[in-house]
């Protein structure tokens, strides 16, 4: 039996209707997208309108979103790829800031910083269903969030994954990354504070000291010194 997967779509992003019945319709809407042979039509769909989508309603969509993205084969290397898909500014925003949440997660129980809860075993069970989903948000990142996706792109570079590190890589290369873009320093900074992984600790303090705007940003730049005292004196 086929199942309407455009209509539970649109019926899952309808504002009106109630947290219980889109639960219930992402139940379908997993079913349906898992049995397309090809999800490159839904895929815009799929994307569009996610900033609108409440927390508790992320938790039980972002995976099906995750899994349907691994299986469409968008054109991530030419250019305006979100315009094709016609993917607005606040849905790309929303979507870096998620991609940065996933490719920080290391699929264990003591991630650092503790994800978000769309970001969890039940939806990425294994190192495989992860790293499959990283990809898929890099490739995104480098063809539609543009920006936006800096950070996501500068965290996935340090991944474990060397697939997903070298692919994070080569796109930062290509694309380049703006050190004086104040929205980047600030993630920057507030990452460092949330306290990452020790590698990554290290590349964002390479990467602030490369960095005018860094320099000059308070108080953020004087709580930066601070905590390297702290860190001199218990050492």
């Amino acid at each position: 039996m086929s199942l309407p997967t455009a209509a539970l779509l649109t019926q899952f992003q309808d504002p009106s209707l109630g947290p219980y019945v889109k639960n219930f319709n992402l139940i379908y809407l997993d079913i349906a997208l898992s049995r397309e042979t090809d999800v490159s039509p839904y895929g815009p769909q799929l994307l569009r309108g996610v900033s609108s989508i409440p927390q508790s309603g992320m938790r039980g969509y972002f995976p099906i979103m995750m899994r349907a993205l691994q299986r469409w084969k968008f054109d991530y290397e030419t250019p305006g790829l979100a315009e094709r898909i016609g993917l607005e500014k606040n849905d790309a925003k929303c979507l870096a800031g998620m991609f940065e949440k996933l490719l920080y997660y290391d699929g264990t129980i003591a991630s650092s910083p503790l994800p978000p809860a769309y970001i969890s075993k039940d939806g990425f069970p294994n190192l495989t269903a992860l790293n499959a989903a990283k990809m898929a948000a890099a490739k995104l990142t480098r063809g539609a969030l543009g920006e936006d996706g800096a950070l996501a792109l500068f965290i996935g570079a340090k991944d474990g994954n060397a697939e997903v590190a070298d692919f994070c890589n080569d796109a930062i290369k290509r694309l380049g990354i703006n050190l004086e873009d104040a929205s980047l320093v600030r993630g920057l900074y507030e990452l460092y504070f949330e306290g990452p992984r020790l590698n990554i600790q290290i590349s964002i303090l390479e990467t602030l000291g490369r960095s005018v705007l860094a320099a000059n940003t308070m108080p953020e730049m004087l709580r930066l010194i601070e905590k390297g005292f702290d860190s001199m004196s218990l050492s």
